[in-house]
Parts: C-alpha cells; structure tokens; sequence
C-alpha cells in the first residue's frame, strides 16, 4: 500500500519492533550461523534403528536435489506429519535428520535455513491454519525467511516397515520440485517417537484476560486487490505503549505505529486510533501487492520496551512510514525474548491477517 500524494509504502505491515536477535541460519559449511536456541532435541531412538534410517536419508536427499535447482538458493526443512497430518516426536526426529542430511550437502552451494527458526517465524506472526503450522503457513514463514525452497512430507507404514515421503516446494509458487522415498524397518523405539505427540509454539504475546491488557487491530475489510484504499484501526484497553508493524507481501517490514504524523508510541485507553491519521496525514492508503497475505501486528506494552529506532529508517513528510532495516529473524526473536520478559497483564499483541489478490 503506499500514500497516494507520498512515498510508496510497500503492502507489508511489520510487528511492533523489539531488542535485538540474531537469524538462524543452519549449515555447516561457508556462511554457517548456529541458531542461538533450539526446540528441545527428540529422543533418539535405539542404536539397532538409527544407522538404518541414517543411511536412507543420504539418498533422499541426494534424489531432492538432483530432480530441483537449488544451487544458490535457500531452503528450509519443514514438518513431516503421519498419514493422518498429526506431528509426533518422529516427524521432529525425521526432519532433523534430513536438514542435516541437506547441510552435508550444501558445501556452500546453497544455503539451509534453521527449522527452529523457521517454526518460530511461522507461530511468531500467527501464521498457522487452526492452531497447527501447516505446509502452508511454513511457505509463508519459508517465504519472510528468504527461504526459495521448503522441503515437507509425511510418513507412513506399508506392510510393517516406515515409509518416508519427502518433496521439495517452492515457496513463491507453491509447486512441487521434487519428491522422493525411502522405507526402513518400523522398530518398536520409531513407534514410541511416532506416538509421542509434539506441543504446537504458542505465540509470544497472549492476549489480555480480564482486567489486563489487551490491543486489538482491525481493517474495513480482509481481502483487498491492488490499488484499492485500506484503513487500518487499532484501539488498547488501557493507557500504554503501542508499535504496529506490517509484514508485506514481499516480506518487506514496515512500521506503521509510530509514524511521522504520531511520533510518539503511547495510546490512551479506549481511544480508535486510525492509520492513517485523516486530520493529519492527507493521504490514504492504496494497496500495491504483489498477491499474498500480509500480516499486521500490534503490539501493545505498559512500559516502552519495544524501542525500533535502530532497526528502522527515519520517518520525513514523504516517506511518513519507516522501512525495518534489520534482519526480519533477528527483529522476530527480538520481539519473542521481550514478550517473554514482560509481567503478566502488562503486554499483549494482537495480528490482523488480510488477504492481497
């Protein structure tokens, strides 16, 4: 969306800022960043079944990425579900394996992308269908990633041994690559793993219970086409801070709360604050795309806690919005570790998820 008599400003609304975070980037050789914290390791399974399913995944990987160009690119190993899409501590074991299986094979060819951080970035910006991050929902976090190339699949038994189906998707388009499989003997220690159930990450910020507080933000509508005019409104329950970011569908970043019209963050209670700000700012909203979704959160806290004047470009009268100049991971985990910080009652965030056409 961009002001009509201003600067563009790119349809992509950006989660009020945070500190500061690193992104995980996971690979082992040239340009390999170790992910600062990882989802707790599955259990392994007994020796007798692990050289067995370590040996298959070798040729998994090696017959995804003969069948997809890769080279230069960046890819994510996702979630590998059962045959009733349910994600056990087996699916985490199998896509270990597998991300370490394509880092043996990266040697700076392509680059690999932590799945830690890649299911941070997807429950992060609320990104999952029902509660479950889905395939869908990691292209989109693949996406805001940099990630070209998502590697998902499932696994199934056929006939008392473990069927591992992988494919390779691209993240723009959503198409298959490639797709490969590989079977191993399905052993008492991988059938304890496959009935383990995995707890889904919960977002950060939880929204307000009674008498604490709780931000909401809204639009005049959920599904726009480029070059129609959006408002956006957002209102806390109680006095505080608020940023408001707008995550593109680009993947650029935009804070959207504060902005060169309203520069300081902090809100009144009860107050529709809309953006833009029709007294002040002479402009409206036009929605640019490209087609997607576009995630906008706000984030709302009792003490100023989410500073983005590092991370972000000064507001002038032409360009009234700030890009995000950090890194989307690092300004994600930022966020995340304030969030966890804050007192109970005293934070909360609220995404409004629109749909570009």
């Amino acid at each position: 969306m961009k002001p009509l008599d201003a600067a563009v400003l790119s349809a992509m609304l950006v989660l009020p800022g945070a500190a500061g975070c690193s992104a995980r980037t996971a690979n082992t050789g040239p340009g390999y960043a170790p992910p600062e914290a990882k989802a707790a390791a599955p259990e392994i399974p007994a020796a007798e079944t692990v050289p067995e399913l370590e040996s298959a995944v070798p040729g998994v990987v090696a017959e995804l990425l003969a069948k997809a160009g890769v080279i230069g690119k960046t890819l994510a190993v996702g979630e590998f579900r059962d045959s009733e899409g349910r994600v056990s501590g087996l699916s985490a074991f199998i896509a270990e394996r597998l991300e370490m299986g394509f880092l043996d094979r990266a040697a700076g060819s392509f680059k690999v992308v932590s799945r830690a951080n890649l299911e941070d970035m997807a429950s992060e910006w609320d990104l999952s269908v029902k509660g479950s991050v889905d395939d869908a929902a990691l292209v989109e976090a693949g996406k805001l990633l940099g990630a070209q190339t998502l590697c998902v699949g499932r696994y199934v038994e056929r006939e008392g041994r473990l069927v591992i189906q992988a494919k390779l998707i691209g993240s723009q388009e959503g198409q298959i690559l490639s797709s490969a499989e590989a079977a191993v003997r399905f052993l008492e220690d991988l059938r304890g793993l496959s009935v383990k159930p995995v707890v889904p990450r919960q977002r950060a910020g939880a929204p307000g219970e009674s008498g604490e507080l709780k931000v909401e933000v809204w639009s005049d509508r959920l599904e726009y086409r480029p070059g129609e005019k959006m408002k956006l409104y957002v209102r806390a329950n109680q006095d505080c801070y608020l940023t408001i970011i707008d995550l593109g569908t680009s993947g650029a970043a935009t804070v959207l709360f504060p902005n060169f019209h309203h520069s300081s963050n902090d809100v009144k209670a009860g107050v529709t604050y809309v953006i833009p700000d029709p007294e002040k700012a002479g402009f409206e909203f036009e929605v640019s795309g490209p087609s997607g979704r576009e995630v906008i959160r706000a984030i709302a806290s009792k003490e100023a806690v989410v500073d983005l004047k590092d991370a972000m470009d000064q507001p002038s009268a032409d360009a009234p919005f700030s890009a995000v100049k950090k890194d989307l991971a690092v300004l994600t985990r930022d966020i995340k570790v304030v969030a966890k910080k804050a007192v109970k009652g005293r934070w909360s965030d609220a995404v409004l998820k629109l749909t570009i056409r």
